[in-house]
């Protein structure tokens, strides 16, 4: 066996080997929790991120990051195939119908078989927080303070200027991560921006222990039902639905889990601005109460929009 064709052969049998962020080269415990700080929680973000993305976010030489992205993607036995190769694939592929005459056109003919297909959309789709909604703050592995929606994003527009988008206005945010639930466990989630909206409506939705959360109408909101949680649309709510708070905001720990009741979900007049904190991935956040709280994309306002007759601004 020639050295090339040896050094290949190591080099695959290597990947095998690789199941977890500290199995990648030059990646131990220490720089592993950095990776999933700042939003590379897995093997996947690592293969498709770049060298200069993973080597700024967590301090590690260029050379290094370049090798754990290698592994990575061998790992996943992510490869480059020819356009020939593509073109071939390509005509095999069918679609089918998503219900709905009018998406099925604006798809081009329905969803694409042999492959996942994705809707997303601008942040500002019809969900959002009051101003008084209090999120918690990551440095390292443990939030380390609380603040509200509206005193974040005022903090940040004092460094960055904000900009118009959906109707309202949104701002970059740098360095801010914040808990989401995700696998049982409570994790740091970079978020990249805030928005904030006016709308002349809220719900305004007591629990069972006292607590309080203001969102918007379309704000899909964590509900118990037959044995599993739903997202039920915070206009639907109604008195007796069950809700979960979690009681930890300690990071990478199984979180106890409290079980509140709506007391009650009324529809208010507000006019006023609301807020949502965008957070990539698993769209949503745990809020300082515990609560769950969702960011609705564009994919979730279609699913419902089909199943709507046209009158009521169905698809």
């Amino acid at each position: 066996m020639s050295p090339k064709a040896q050094k290949e052969e190591e080099e695959s049998e290597e990947s095998k080997k690789v199941k977890s962020l500290t199995d990648l080269p030059g990646i131990g415990p220490a720089t592993a929790a950095k990776l999933v700080e700042a939003g590379y929680a897995s093997l996947e973000a690592i293969a498709v991120a770049t060298p200069q993305e993973i080597s700024v976010a967590v301090g590690i030489p260029l050379a290094t990051a370049q090798k754990a992205i290698k592994a990575a993607r061998e790992a996943l036995d992510i490869k480059f195939k020819t356009a020939l190769e593509l073109k071939k694939e390509r005509q095999t592929v069918g679609k089918i119908t998503t219900g709905s005459k009018a998406l099925d056109d604006l798809l081009g003919g329905g969803v694409e078989t042999r492959t996942i297909t994705e809707f997303f959309g601008e942040f500002g789709t019809g969900k959002c927080f009051t101003p008084e909604v209090e999120v918690p703050i990551f440095e390292g592995s443990h939030a380390s303070k609380s603040i509200s929606v509206s005193e974040l994003y005022e903090m940040a527009a004092t460094e960055v200027k904000e900009r118009e988008k959906d109707g309202g206005a949104s701002v970059e945010l740098r360095g801010i991560s914040v808990p989401t639930f995700i696998g049982g466990r409570i994790i740091p989630a970079w978020t990249p921006e805030i928005f904030r909206q006016k709308v002349r409506k809220v719900v305004r939705i007591k629990l069972s222990d006292g607590s309080e959360v203001g969102v918007t109408p379309n704000h899909p909101f964590l509900v118990l039902e037959g044995g599993r949680a739903v997202w039920k649309m915070s206009y639907m709510l109604r008195k007796g639905d069950r809700t979960l708070k979690l009681e930890s905001s300690k990071s990478f720990e199984l979180p106890r889990a409290e079980i509140l009741s709506v007391e009650s979900a009324r529809v208010e007049i507000y006019d006023a601005f609301v807020y949502d904190v965008v957070v990539p991935g698993t769209h949503h956040f745990v809020s300082s109460e515990g609560l769950i709280l969702h960011n609705t994309q564009l994919s979730h306002q279609l699913s419902v929009n089909v199943q709507l007759p046209l009158e009521r601004g169905g698809l």
